[in-house]
């Protein structure tokens, strides 16, 4: 149907016959246009371009429709599920990088470049973060990135950047190399740890400290147990409560790693032996130890 007829009244089921003034410009110009066109529930791809006479002048316009409904709706899922990924990376801190090993070029997010303290422009090659690890970190991150490539395993490194400004932070990094391609790729994220790092050092030298101190409290013990005794048996009972008491206040620190202590029931469960006959009260705020 339409056969013969001028482009323009040929019927169409395009949502926009816009087309039919480029296929004209086409024909003036002789220079070859393509773009998408919708048709109801359908995407077509049109490649318009000039063919010419024996004689070599331009005598009409090829139209060649290519429905591309398929492969659109794949590339829209596709961005869809790019911006969902990017916004959980978003959401919780990471930051992406690519690694191309032959050419040791880098390609990273804005969030990778602030963990290494890089300036606009920084950051197109590998040495120029390898050039902020710590250098008694550098050799582990080089060693496991080596392994990654190796294929021996997953690369997975913790190390801290100096930054230029003297401030250091702890990272977490983790990658892969992307099989079948060339040239080769490590993909990966960064994740910044130094809040649980401090943390977590912390708590190592507060329990050293603790455990530093265990004698001279112990004999601090045995020296007022001898006091309030009546005798070796008492002695013996209250030298064993007090002991107990003070390894269960230990206790609840040891394990403060899964589950922050109230203070409060530290100091309680220290004091707990000497309450017999003793007046003392536990007051103030809620604190977590």
């Amino acid at each position: 149907k339409g056969k013969g007829a001028p482009l323009a009244e040929v019927p169409t089921t395009l949502n926009e016959p816009a087309f039919v003034a480029k296929a004209k410009a086409v024909l003036d110009t002789g220079v070859t246009q393509s773009e998408l066109v919708a048709a109801r529930d359908k995407i077509w791809s049109l490649f318009m371009t000039p063919y010419r006479s024996a004689e070599g002048e331009i005598a009409g316009v090829t139209l060649v429709f290519s429905d591309v409904t398929a492969q659109r709706a794949s590339e829209y899922q596709l961005a869809r599920e790019r911006e969902r990924a990017q916004l959980a990376i978003k959401i919780a801190g990471l930051g992406a990088w690519e690694y191309e090993v032959e050419t040791g070029a880098a390609v990273v997010d804005e969030e990778i470049k602030q963990m290494f303290g890089l300036a606009e422009g920084q950051g197109g090659a590998i040495e120029q973060f390898l050039k902020r690890i710590d250098p008694a970190d550098r050799p582990t991150v080089e060693a496991q990135l080596q392994h990654a490539i190796d294929g021996k395993a997953p690369y997975e490194a913790v190390f801290r950047v100096n930054h230029p400004d003297g401030r250091q932070r702890v990272i977490k990094s983790l990658g892969a190399v992307v099989d079948g391609e060339a040239p080769r790729r490590i993909v990966g994220v960064n994740f910044d740890v130094t809040s649980e790092q401090e943390a977590a050092t912390l708590r190592e030298m507060v329990i050293r400290e603790m455990n530093h101190r265990m004698f001279a409290v112990i004999a601090s013990i045995l020296r007022g147990a001898g006091r309030v005794a009546a005798n070796k048996q008492e002695l013996v009972e209250v030298v064993t409560n007090r002991i107990l008491a003070l390894s269960n206040a230990h206790s609840l620190v040891l394990s403060a790693d899964k589950a922050s202590v109230p203070l409060r029931t530290l100091v309680t469960t220290a004091l707990e032996p000497y309450a017999k006959g003793a007046e003392f009260a536990v007051d103030g705020p809620l604190l977590l130890a």
